[in-house]
């Protein structure tokens, strides 16, 4: 996603940039051992390669077309359980986000509460975005169009599922 509330984010870096960083962050961490424990070494790459497998995944434009492959999104699916493993390596940091930031980010006037998100949610959030990443390639293998209706009402309804309530009102106006 390129903008959040009419703000232009990431756009003016070319992918291969993104891409070149993640690595530079990934050697450059990899040099530091002796001066920073294994173990964060290992939970810090796992989420840098995280980073450059999602990002992997949904760079991939119209090439998905043609290899129409979920290798990259099952990647990243097998990643979230090492990820929540590692999570009692680090520790919160609430000024990482501030309420300042939020009011530069903030679409409304006055800025709504800052919105905390925990951890479990998150993952939640990711593991249903990587399986939907999957189920829409697989939506891509039809053979007419009563395949692709039907791919596409089993993405909404699981979509739905995930979403809750309010989710389950949207899809159902969506798919009228």
């Amino acid at each position: 996603m390129t903008q959040l509330y009419n703000r232009q984010l990431l756009s003016e870096f070319d992918e291969e940039e993104m891409v070149t960083l993640l690595a530079k962050a990934i050697t450059w961490l990899e040099g530091q051992r002796g001066s920073i424990s294994e173990d964060t070494i290992a939970a810090l790459t796992l989420r840098l390669r995280f980073r450059e497998a999602f990002f992997e995944a949904v760079a991939v434009d119209l090439d998905v077309i043609l290899d129409r492959s979920t290798e990259r999104w099952e990647q990243c699916s097998a990643m979230l359980p090492l990820l929540t493993a590692s999570k009692k390596i680090g520790k919160p940091v609430e000024e990482a986000f501030s309420v300042k930031i939020q009011r530069k980010l903030a679409s409304t006037v006055p800025p709504r509460p800052m919105v905390n998100v925990s951890f479990e949610e998150v993952v939640r959030h990711l593991t249903g975005l990587c399986q939907d990443g999957k189920d829409v390639v697989q939506c891509l293998q039809y053979n007419g169009s009563n395949e692709l209706l039907v791919c596409l009402l089993h993405i909404i309804a699981y979509t739905c599922l995930r979403c809750g309530t309010v989710g389950l009102i949207i899809c159902c106006r969506l798919s009228c």
